[in-house]
C-alpha cells in the first residue's frame, strides 16, 4: 500500500507534468529534435501518475470501511469470467504483496 504522502505526491507530480507539458506545447513555436516529442511524453507520464495516485486514493477511501471487501474483489473477478491471465496477475500481485509483508515483518522482528 502506498502511504498518503506518496499518493498525494503522485497526484501533484502528475498535475505538474501535465501543466508543464501543456505550457511547452503552447510556447515552443517550431520544435526541433527531442522538443518535438518531449511534451507528449510528459503528458503520458503525468496522466499515468495522476491516474495512479487518484485511483489509489479513491479505492482506499471506498474500501476503508470494509476490509473484508478487499478479499472479495478477487472472487468477484473470477465470477465475472474475467480473462484467466488478468485473474492470475491479480492473484500473483496479491500474494507478492503479502509475501513481502511477511518477509519484512520477520526481518524487522529479528532486528528488535
Amino acid at each position: 500500500m502506498m502511504s498518503k504522502i506518496a499518493k498525494y505526491t503522485a497526484i501533484i507530480l502528475g498535475l505538474l507534468l501535465l501543466a508543464i507539458s501543456l505550457c511547452l506545447i503552447k510556447t515552443v513555436g517550431d520544435p526541433q529534435g527531442i522538443m518535438a516529442s518531449l511534451p507528449y511524453v510528459c503528458i503520458g507520464i503525468g496522466s499515468g501518475l495522476f491516474g495512479h495516485g487518484m485511483g489509489n486514493l479513491i479505492s482506499e477511501r471506498a474500501i476503508q470501511s470494509d476490509p473484508d471487501l478487499q478479499k472479495k474483489l478477487m472472487v468477484s473477478f473470477a465470477l465475472m469470467d474475467v480473462d484467466m491471465i488478468a485473474l492470475l496477475l491479480l492473484v500473483f500481485a496479491y500474494l507478492f504483496v503479502h509475501g513481502f509483508g511477511i518477509y519484512y515483518r520477520i526481518k524487522f522482528d529479528k532486528e528488535m
